[in-house]
């Protein structure tokens, strides 16, 4: 955790247009939000649809990227 806490701040510093877009590519704390804001608007199917939509494509990401889970 350490590591990647050195490298957020490093990147922040050298490069703060590429730190802000990182967050467009984290797609599960997305899910996280949108799943709870579904919920909070008494939608929790729709919240639990997109919290997978951000999973799967985290998986994806991951097998494309590593070629392992």
């Amino acid at each position: 955790m350490k590591h990647q806490v050195r490298w957020m701040k490093s990147t922040r510093f050298s490069r703060p247009k590429g730190h802000f877009g990182t967050a467009l590519t984290f797609s599960l704390p997305f899910g996280l939000l949108a799943c709870a804001a579904a919920d909070w608007l008494g939608r929790p199917g729709l919240g639990l649809a997109l919290l997978g939509w951000g999973v799967m494509t985290r998986l994806a990401l991951a097998l494309a990227v590593g070629g392992e889970w």
